[in-house]
């Protein structure tokens, strides 16, 4: 018999045991070899440029000085960045402009959290997968049971003794998947590891987008900076000139002042301009992952900047390769899933437990024959009552279904609308910009006819600050209209997915027309009475039926609605009474 006192110090042993061994198991596998081989600092300070930390980073004795890196070390093959599908920044011909995007998509942090999310997203999915597989377990275990014949069995103090149970084995359990709950869970899991992948799609697409915006709004900036600088200039010489006139005693000492006023306005819009191209130049920095500060822009103008063309008439499915519509598909079919996982869990569900192993009282008996211990049980678990508490997770899942089809329509209207603003604002701004250019080109012969009438004193002073505003505003605005281009046609690529151009094998290309189809009938127009008739709050079947763009993308809104006016007229005349019968 087997003493109380004996059987605790077993357990403390045993448990102690074990807790050495799970620490030493932890130790090696989650703690470095050579913990003194790590640098020192804390983790988040040291790839941080020495100029930037608050006081120097600890170094050992024995290890030379290095000079730190201004970046973070690079990554391994393994870990770098999928890159996106086309290069459509090429097509500015810019080789500073493709080297910060490519900086850009190696670097970035905010492409690194969107690969980590994804990286959760994937381990998430592969969990889901592998709870429909059955789960095995080992098992082992000591316990003092008292008294040693059960309870209620102590007649005397003498037989309060306690009794000592070993045993150890496998213990397995699986849920039957009748009604396909854990495959939608899956499903679920795994659609919503695809919706991370198309969101990083997303933050690459934006990224390169905004990289691309940044990097010529900072040429724009520097052109105007040199207008400005220029204009400057010349309100000086005129400042000069008025001095003179003000020594021979044909001009006043008002007009000398309002002259320095000018220059102190021009003065004003300069350092404007400066300190927004330093906060450019800074957002750019972040953008490429470095540090504020730490990098330089050899360009300083748009001046002969080529432009792509695109052709008005592209097709609407294109759309379809933006991420952002992607994604909202992939959520749509998670939700989907959830709602079918929803229903079947108001159904009965069937557990299966088996347990194999060895138990004994006593441990010199514990691998005897007579020791073998196994059990199987298969329980039927059906929901009498739980509050609607069920019935209320299908509604909700219901209701997500619901909210995730309105915002995918609304995903696809934004992108129409982004790629009609980007066609509207491209063919708008050249206009603009040969508006600009002619009057740039007038304002400038203007001024220098005018400096000769000013000092020839046939001019008044105020006259002349007028011409020198206007050209100054004319220089300026048509810098800025070349930008407005240039801006235009990136968020085209951007609202078009990134490119124009069809890929081969692309799922959302438009089908090739083959002879077979163009011999087919046309099917007749369905009228709104014979439409077919909207999803039902309940129904998320709508989830499997996207919604795709159809037709062709046109350069303006004027055609659609002239083609409207035109159908809505023919109608009209269509039921006007009596003129069939004549």
């Amino acid at each position: 018999m087997i003493s109380f006192t004996q059987t605790a110090r077993h357990t403390a042993l045993f448990s102690a045991m074990l807790a050495l061994s799970a620490c030493t198991t932890l130790r090696e596998k989650f703690m470095p070899e050579d913990p003194a081989s790590l640098p020192g600092g804390p983790d988040y300070v040291r790839w941080v440029p020495r100029n930037f930390q608050a006081e120097p980073l600890p170094t050992k004795a024995a290890t030379p000085k290095q000079s730190a890196p201004d970046i973070r070390p690079p990554v391994a093959d393994t870990d770098q960045l999928p890159r996106p599908k086309q290069n459509w920044w090429t097509e500015f011909n810019n080789e500073e402009l493709n080297e910060l995007i490519e900086t850009t998509l190696a670097n970035n942090y905010d492409l690194r959290v969107a690969v980590a999310r994804i990286e959760q997203a994937e381990n998430q999915a592969r969990i889901a997968e592998g709870a429909r597989a059955p789960s095995v377990e080992f098992f082992s275990g000591i316990e003092a049971r008292g008294p040693a014949e059960g309870v209620g069995s102590a007649r005397s103090r003498e037989e309060w003794s306690s009794r000592g149970i070993y045993q150890f084995g496998l213990r397995a359990q699986y849920e039957i998947d009748l009604w396909g709950r854990r495959g939608y869970e899956a499903k679920s899991a795994l659609e919503q590891a695809r919706a991370s992948v198309f969101a990083r799609e997303v933050v690459a697409l934006t990224l390169i987008a905004e990289t691309a915006s940044a990097y010529f709004r900072y040429l724009s900036l520097s052109e105007r900076i040199v207008i400005a600088q220029k204009s400057r200039q010349l309100a000086e010489d005129v400042a000069l000139a008025i001095g003179r006139r003000v020594q021979r005693g044909d001009a006043s000492k008002i007009d000398q002042q309002q002259q320095q006023i000018a220059i102190a306005l021009i003065d004003n819009s300069l350092a404007n301009l400066q300190l927004e191209r330093e906060r450019v130049l800074n957002r750019l920095a972040v953008y490429l992952g470095k540090p504020a500060g730490t990098i330089k822009i050899s360009g300083s103008s748009l001046l002969n900047a080529p432009l792509p063309k695109v052709a008005p008439g592209l097709p609407s499915e294109l759309l379809c390769r933006r991420p952002d519509i992607r994604r909202a598909e992939a959520q749509l079919a998670a939700s989907s899933a959830n709602v079918d996982a929803a229903r079947a869990n108001l159904l009965p569900s069937v557990t299966l437990t088996g347990q194999f192993g060895q138990g004994s009282f006593k441990l010199t008996e514990l691998l005897s024959p007579q020791s073998i211990l196994y059990s199987l049980a298969g329980n039927l678990v059906a929901n009498v009552y739980d509050g609607e508490r069920k019935e209320n997770q299908l509604a909700l899942a219901r209701a997500g279904n619901r909210e995730l089809l309105e915002q995918y329509a609304n995903t696809v209207l934004a992108a129409l609308r982004d790629v009609e603003d980007s066609l509207t604002g491209i063919r708008m701004t050249a206009a603009q910009q040969q508006a600009l250019a002619e009057a740039l080109n007038r304002n400038s012969k203007l001024l220098e006819m005018s400096h000769e009438i000013y000092n020839r004193g046939a001019l008044d002073l105020i006259s002349l600050l007028d011409l020198q505003r206007n050209v100054y505003l004319a220089q300026d605005a048509e810098a800025g209209s070349r930008f407005e281009q240039v801006r235009s046609t990136i968020d085209l690529f951007k609202a078009l997915g990134g490119g124009v151009a069809q890929q081969q094998g692309d799922p959302c290309a438009p089908p090739t027309p083959t002879l077979a189809s163009a011999q087919a009938p046309k099917p007749a127009a369905v009228k709104p009475a014979e439409a077919a008739p909207a999803a039902s709050a309940g129904d998320h079947s709508a989830a499997s039926q996207p919604l795709r763009p159809a037709g062709r993308i046109s350069s303006s809104a004027a055609a659609q609605e002239a083609e409207a006016q035109a159908v809505k007229e023919a109608e009209a005349a269509a039921r006007k009474p009596g003129e069939g019968a004549k």
